[in-house]
């Protein structure tokens, strides 16, 4: 708040905004303390874990319940869905390739290296054989 606007207020604003400014800024000191704490006991876990302790820590979502929600986590994926997304990834890969490269799908293994068919041969190259 700035000083005009405290001028311009009547006592019972003043107060109802000391009182609000007051509870926030102890639900502020709250949440704090009560993230301090869960800190501490995450640390201690890690700790414990780490000098020999069976226990698993615990996952995010357990550690923080509430604050991340639940589709966040539970994204596991049937492989077949990721086997179908790979080839369509390889796919459009591929085709970019051609287009940038000029592939048209035939190789250069042939003898005419990837000329075109409807071309006349050139002097000195033999025609290839009718099939």
């Amino acid at each position: 708040m700035d000083p005009i606007q405290y001028w311009d207020m009547t006592y019972q604003e003043i107060t109802v905004s000391i009182e609000a400014y007051t509870a926030r800024r102890k639900a502020d000191l709250q949440l704090e303390a009560v993230l301090s704490y869960r800190q501490a006991q995450l640390i201690g876990k890690l700790v414990s874990r780490a000098l020999g302790d069976k226990q698993k820590p615990p996952e995010l979502q357990e550690a923080f319940p509430g604050i991340f929600p639940e589709e966040l986590f539970d994204q596991r994926q049937d492989w077949r869905l990721m086997k179908e997304r790979v080839a369509a990834y390889g796919a459009r890969h591929r085709k970019r390739g051609e287009k940038k490269h000029g592939h048209d799908g035939r190789g250069t293994t042939s003898i005419d290296n990837g000329r075109d068919q409807s071309a006349p041969p050139r002097s000195g190259e033999r025609p290839e054989a009718a099939e």
